[in-house]
């Protein structure tokens, strides 16, 4: 995430935070020991490991209701997706006046045109 941010000239000193909900891929993550059981565990947690030691990432948890990356990842039930559509800050086109930008009364609607700027109700 750091690389791909250079190329835009974004420059970032401290360690990128990764919310996660799953509390044994955060406990992985911090401890190295190695043993019958973390031996089928795939490649990228140990990956995770080596940049949560090298302090690039930090893993935090978060409760599996406020995972926001769920919405992209699974299908929701609607009261799920609202919430999380929510705290994302997304706002629905519906709630939206087209309002010419010379007018300073925010009730007055115009037609939609270059001109026009959005106001939020």
């Amino acid at each position: 995430m750091k690389e791909a941010l250079k190329d835009v000239n974004i420059y970032i000193n401290q360690p990128i935070t990764i919310y996660c909900d799953n509390t044994s891929a955060i406990s992985l993550s911090k401890n190295s020991v190695m043993h019958s059981r973390t031996k089928h565990i795939p490649i990228k947690y140990h990956f995770l490991h080596e940049q949560v030691a090298e302090q690039n990432i930090v893993l935090e948890y978060i409760s599996t209701k406020e995972q926001i990356a769920d919405i992209f990842t699974k299908p929701l039930p609607r009261e799920a997706f609202e919430h999380l559509h929510q705290k994302m800050g997304v706002i629905s086109l519906s709630s939206l006046k087209f309002i010419h930008k010379d007018v300073a009364r925010q009730g007055e609607q115009f037609d939609r045109g270059s001109s026009y700027a959005f106001l939020c109700h």
